[in-house]
């Protein structure tokens, strides 16, 4: 059987991988989990240089992200082991390239542990097993095989004495499958909630804009002309009279990213609220918008905030401090409650 790794133990530090936990003599230290991510990838490949853009793609692979995010993260990490950044002991920085674990790492077997753990306990328990009398253990084995095997065939000839029913009926059903655009060249698609419609965003030249698709008719409708800026969120009110969108300066400065919205006819989009990154969504009864923001001033503080439809009465929710950040925030059925990825 091949053995599982456990985690990997380094002077009285023990990384948990399994359970995600770091641990110093037995108990856990506060960590943020990309902290952990980073922590992890650079001890699996102690003694060796770990290039800065790798550890972004491996760590930062769903988020936007810069190097003073990594900078940050590090020094944290520094912080969390007592590390010192001008005499290292464990996290080595090697000047435009990356970063190296210095310290002496043992990887720990999981089916090692239990191995040894199950060899200890038999030989513990071998002693008492001796000291039974077969006789009565055998007649009470006996006893539970038999009352098991009656239950085990009541379970067997209620339940499946019983019709299958088709509880999904699409399952069953011949899918049929239709391409909305053919220019392989459309992102961030959002289906309307009555089903109608289909906004996209279309690339031409290197540069974007904002169209619609009418499903019923299947007549596309260019909605904003091509522009050099970054589309970042999409969604509909839930009334199908709105398209509500996020768009970013061509310099890609997140400062002035901007939530719109636009009508389904066209016209001129109205701006929201100024400085918002990522996915948007709208609640139920279209009275509300929820989005984050990254306040990179602000000891890098990443937000979740709540406005008014119309851009007013914003209030912050909750915040993370970076690494960490919210994405793909979305309301609840009933409009009480967001659920958004960490």
């Amino acid at each position: 059987m091949p053995l599982e790794t456990k985690g990997f133990e380094f002077d009285d530090f023990f990384l948990d991988v399994k359970e995600r936990v770091l641990l110093r003599d037995g108990k856990p230290v506060g960590i943020t989990p990309k902290t952990f991510q980073l922590l992890n990838l650079l001890i699996e490949n102690h003694g060796h240089i770990v290039e800065k853009i790798e550890i972004m793609r491996k760590v930062w692979s769903d988020s936007f992200v810069e190097d003073s995010n990594l900078t940050f993260s590090i020094s944290q990490l520094r912080k969390v082991l007592g590390d010192d950044k001008n005499n290292p002991r464990y996290i080595e920085t090697i000047p435009r390239r990356g970063y190296r674990f210095l310290g002496e790492v043992n990887e720990v077997s999981e089916n090692k542990q239990s191995i040894e753990s199950i060899e200890n306990s038999s030989s513990n328990n071998s002693n008492y097993f001796k000291k039974l009398q077969y006789p009565k253990l055998f007649s009470a084995l006996a006893v539970i095989v038999i009352l098991t095997s009656i239950v085990l065939g009541v379970w067997f000839a209620f339940n499946f004495s019983k019709p299958v029913e088709v509880v999904a009926p699409i399952l069953s059903s011949q899918l049929k499958f239709e391409a909305i655009s053919l220019t392989g060249q459309t992102f961030f698609s959002k289906l309307s909630p009555n089903g109608k419609f289909v906004a996209y965003i279309k690339e031409t030249n290197k540069k974007h804009s904002l169209w619609l698709k009418n499903l019923e008719n299947s007549t596309n409708t260019e909605i904003l002309p091509p522009s050099d800026d970054v589309y970042q969120g999409l969604t509909f009110s839930n009334k199908n009279d709105f398209i509500y969108f996020v768009r970013q300066d061509f310099n890609g400065n997140f400062k002035f990213s901007t939530i719109y919205r636009i009508s389904l006819l066209g016209g001129i989009p109205e701006k929201l609220v100024e400085n918002a990154q990522g996915w948007i969504d709208i609640s139920p009864d279209d009275t509300k918008i929820v989005f984050s923001r990254y306040y990179q001033e602000e000891q890098n503080r990443n937000a979740l905030l709540i406005a008014d439809t119309d851009g007013k009465n914003e209030r912050e929710i909750a915040f993370r401090l970076r690494p960490d950040n919210f994405t793909r925030p979305v309301f609840s059925p009933d409009g009480t409650t967001v659920a958004v990825s960490v």
